[in-house]
């Protein structure tokens, strides 16, 4: 799925279901402090990944929520990588204490995956951010 199909289809849930959209979301960062936090942390998050964040801010989002880069935030992403293995980057979580989480050397891979803590198994879940937040966010089929 493409961003703007993407920003079509949540501008249609959001007037279907307004009420999924108001809890507050993270602080949006712009280009530069997108730069900024991966230089700091080492890490290329997903061009999808990035344009979501500055697009939505992270946060709640639907029925998930995903992790920002707002230092401020519960959501931050530093913050919640937990018991998550080095070579993973957890992005969101189901609310039961797994994760999902992407993929990591120097660069983040698109597809999004559930680890699950007790076990430390890994199902892939989605392509990538916008079919999961399709998926998980807005409960819709692509």
């Amino acid at each position: 799925m493409e961003y703007v199909a993407f920003e079509e289809l949540v501008a249609k849930v959001k007037k279907e279901n307004p009420i999924l959209f108001e809890l507050d979301h993270d602080e949006m960062p712009d280009e530069k402090s997108l730069e900024m936090f991966q230089k700091e942390n080492n890490i290329k998050l997903p061009r999808k990944y990035s344009d979501f964040l500055m697009g939505f801010g992270g946060g709640y989002f639907g029925y998930t929520n995903i992790y920002s880069i707002d230092r401020k935030s519960e959501f931050y992403i530093m913050l919640n990588q937990g018991y998550v293995p080095d070579n993973y980057l957890a992005i969101a979580d189901n609310g039961c204490g797994d994760c999902y989480v992407l993929l990591k050397n120097s660069d983040c891979i698109e597809k999004i995956y559930l680890l699950e803590h007790e076990s430390g198994k890994l199902y892939e879940v989605a392509r990538d951010i916008l079919e999961f937040l399709v998926k998980y966010g807005l409960r819709k089929e692509l």
